[in-house]
């Protein structure tokens, strides 16, 4: 098989694609035409990029030029009121100035185009060159042209999507590159995406599309029908590093020379088309392959998932082995042919291997309507694990549905995915979760299946996506007319938006079907005021000013504290109780009560659900005092006789720069003695000791002799003269006696001892009877302990001083 090549002159090198630099512009502004504009060729050339021209219905004959503006043309009322007629002049609409997908091109009938003989570009209809225009909604039909009648694209691009591409015909010239309906030629990335190629006719290749050297590009979604090729491919023509991903065409009733519905030249080296999920009816070759005809090296081309019905007496797919003897990749795919022959060449070896059956697919019509009877053997059929498989069919349908009611969702073959009645109904169909703190778990959000069948739906399996996690009361199977729920949760992983579904697979008509579920993933952020307090100096057992701490939420997600501990010899309140809300704050107040003197440290701690936790602040203050104890050289312990003084020198030290006012007291003096403190404070200067002095007086004991005068005479008592009197009178008898027994000398000692005896006790007893004298015992012997208090702001410390009176 050959094909052929460009004209010459045809292919020149690809121009350096350079980004079209635009200077600033005034707002875009709408173009009416003929409002405006008289012509649409008119309203472009009066365009500034960005602006869009809106033509009124009618037909307006001109050959228009983009120019390489990246405007909007469009039509008010669509392609059957708006119709551009190109006089047959020359190519209808030109991209020749490297315009972008910004070009756009929406809405019109392009018709009676004919290049004109000193035209250098392919195309009758539209030509695009080295450019990547739009073209949209368009009828393209009744043109002229040697290639590229329709469309002709060269080292181009373009989006063509939704366009109806018919009735164009090849004129002035036999072979070149083809492409009745659409040319792609040169490396470029096209994309073709449903659009309806109709009854093209070409005599060289491609009536419908022909790719020659083309690239990578995407055929998706098209219904090409009705060609005639003189050449190879009457749908589709590849030749020549053309790298297609054919997927979810159909292509019936074309004719060509070789391959009516695709012909495909893989050269050596190349990796050929794909073809997933396509079908192919109906179409007619004379020589080989009705359906697909396969030649060159088959390398890495892929024939997946598609449906060939051939032609009555034809070979439907037919793999050439002039240059090799090796198939293309051919798995999964219907190959029938009721009165032909289904394989012929390389590609005999797939038949019924590798997922390839040879079976009527039965569609719905098999000469208008491609979906597939519910009884097909095409159903379920297919590999998920197609290349390029397609999420939707060419209905827009989703792609891999559960057709046969087995729980198990497989794509099928051809570019209709059968799709029964579901019975079943999700009420929502969407959960959209509320911020949720990452790492943390929601309330569940409930979702309601019922079924609606008049038998039970058999339940396979419930499984969520993503972050998210279900529960459920389904069971294996939901009973005719019953429902369940499905409770759903999210536990977001990261700080970002998060989707994901619910997927429910049954034995129901609509299975898998789904439940679609997003939420964001939140976090508090924590930022506090400052990482470290510092109390100033603070007297020992009391407590300080309070300082404080603000702790703001900066972040997106509620702050939840779980703890709050604080250490050390301080103390803290808040404000913040156990949530803080995005963008918020709260403050902590924390106190320090030093229980001893010198540099304390602690810590506030904050235990939350933020990054980072637990949140510390350091805490440190000094803590002053001060001290009581003997004066340098002094001593605690005194010795004096009762009735002297004992003097104390002491001090008030102060400790970690304690310079607070000191009063001083004495306590605990034995009796009859005092105790005086000079001076009765001292205010220490935060490094010295400030001296003070303690004296203990003490009492001699002594007799107290009455008055020997008194002030004044009282009247004379002679009774109390009377006992003295009595004790003299019976002394004189005594004596008397005593002279008359002088014999009895030894008594005279005796008698003189009672005599002095009886004297000083008649002595006392007149003193007594006068008011004689009192005794002061004085200061008792004995050791005393003195007890010096110093109190400042509520502490006292104390030394006790130890007196010996003698």
């Amino acid at each position: 098989m050959t094909f052929s090549s460009f004209l010459p002159g045809q292919i020149v090198a690809v121009p350096l694609l350079l980004g079209l630099a635009t200077l600033p512009v005034a707002a875009a502004t709408t173009i009416h035409v003929p409002a405006d504009k008289p012509t649409i060729q008119a309203a472009i050339d009066g365009a500034a990029n960005g602006d869009a021209v809106l033509v009124s219905d009618g037909t307006y004959t001109e050959n228009i030029d983009f120019k390489g503006k990246a405007i909007t043309v469009k039509s008010v009322n669509g392609p059957t009121a708006t119709i551009i007629d190109g006089g047959g002049l020359d190519i209808v609409v030109k991209f020749v100035t490297q315009e972008t997908s910004g070009s756009v091109l929406d809405g019109f009938t392009i018709r009676n185009g004919r290049p004109s003989t000193t035209n250098t570009h392919d195309g009758g209809g539209i030509a695009i060159a080295s450019s990547s225009p739009t073209i949209q909604n368009n009828i393209i039909t009744a043109n002229f042209g040697c290639t590229g009648v329709g469309i002709g694209v060269s080292f181009g691009s373009p989006l063509i999507q939704g366009n109806t591409i018919t009735n164009n015909q090849q004129s002035g010239c036999t072979g070149g590159t083809g492409g009745g309906g659409i040319l792609i030629g040169g490396a470029s990335q096209p994309q073709i995406i449903g659009n309806t190629i109709s009854n093209n006719f070409t005599g060289s290749d491609g009536g419908g599309i022909s790719l020659f050297a083309a690239g990578i590009h995407i055929i998706r979604g098209n219904t090409i029908i009705g060609y005639t090729s003189g050449g190879q491919g009457g749908g589709i023509s590849m030749g020549t590093h053309s790298d297609a991903v054919v997927t979810d065409n159909v292509i019936k009733g074309n004719t060509a020379l070789q391959g009516g519905g695709i012909a495909t030249l893989v050269p050596s080296g190349a990796n050929g088309p794909t073809l997933v999920n396509n079908t192919f009816s109906a179409n007619s070759a004379l020589q080989g392959g009705s359906e697909l005809y396969f030649s060159g090296f088959p390398n890495q081309t892929q024939i997946v998932n598609n449906i060939f019905v051939g032609a009555a007496s034809q070979i439907a797919v037919d793999c050439d082995t002039t240059y090799s003897t090796q198939s293309p990749i051919f798995h999964f795919n219907d190959v029938f042919n009721p009165s032909g022959t289904s394989f012929a060449g390389s590609c005999s070896s797939s038949s019924g291997n590798n997922g390839n059956i040879s079976t009527d697919p039965l569609f719905v019509n098999s000469a208008s309507d491609f979906h597939l009877q519910s009884t097909s053997s095409a159903i379920d059929a297919g590999s998920n694990s197609a290349p390029d498989l397609p999420s939707q069919d060419i209905a827009s349908n989703d792609r891999v549905l559960d057709g046969k009611g087995l729980c198990t969702a497989t794509v099928d073959m051809g570019a209709y995915e059968f799709a029964r009645a579901s019975s079943l109904t999700l009420n929502p169909t969407s959960l959209p979760f509320p911020d949720q703190v990452v790492g943390t778990t929601s309330s569940p959000l409930p979702s309601t299946i019922t079924n609606n069948a008049a038998t039970a739906t058999t339940v396979c399996k419930i499984t969520a996506t993503g972050d998210f996690s279900q529960t459920n009361t389904c069971s294996t199977s939901i009973p005719s007319k019953a429902s369940c729920a499905v409770n759903v949760t999210f536990t977001p992983s990261a700080h970002a938006s998060s989707s994901g579904l619910l997927q429910l697979i049954t034995n129901d008509a609509g299975s898998p079907q789904s439940i679609t579920l997003s939420g964001k993933g939140v976090l508090p952020i924590v930022a506090l005021s400052t990482s470290a307090l510092t109390f100033p100096a603070q007297q020992v057992t009391t407590t300080s000013a309070s300082q404080s701490i603000a702790l703001n939420n900066t972040g997106d997600g509620t702050l939840t504290i779980t703890n709050v501990a604080i250490s050390g010899d301080f103390s803290q309140s808040n404000t913040c109780g156990n949530t803080v809300a995005p963008a918020a704050n709260c403050t902590f107040s924390v106190t320090f009560a030093p229980s001893t003197s010198g540099n304390r440290t602690g810590s506030l701690t904050i235990t939350d659900n933020a990054s980072g936790s637990p949140h510390a602040v350091a805490l440190t203050g000094s803590a002053t005092d001060f001290s009581l104890a003997a004066a340098t050289g002094g001593s605690t312990t005194a010795t004096v006789m009762a009735g002297n003084a004992a003097t104390y020198s002491l001090q008030v030290s102060p400790l970690n720069g304690f310079t607070g006012t000191v009063a001083l007291s004495c306590t605990g003096a034995p009796s009859l003695a005092t105790c005086t403190v000079a001076p009765t404070s001292v205010t220490p200067n935060g490094s010295s000791p400030s001296a003070f002095t303690v004296t203990v007086t003490t009492t001699a004991p002594s007799m107290m002799v009455p008055r020997t005068v008194p002030p004044s005479w009282p009247p004379v008592n002679l009774l109390r003269f009377g006992d003295p009197l009595l004790l003299a009178l019976i002394l004189f008898a005594l004596q008397a006696r005593f002279r008359t027994a002088a014999a009895r000398r030894k008594l005279g000692f005796a008698y003189a001892l009672v005599l002095v005896f009886v004297l000083s006790i008649a002595a006392y007893v007149s003193g007594c009877g006068g008011g004689g004298g009192v005794h002061n015992p004085g200061t008792p012997k004995g050791t005393s302990t003195v007890t010096i208090t110093g109190s400042s702001s509520g502490v006292s410390r104390t030394q006790n001083l130890t007196l010996i009176v003698n």
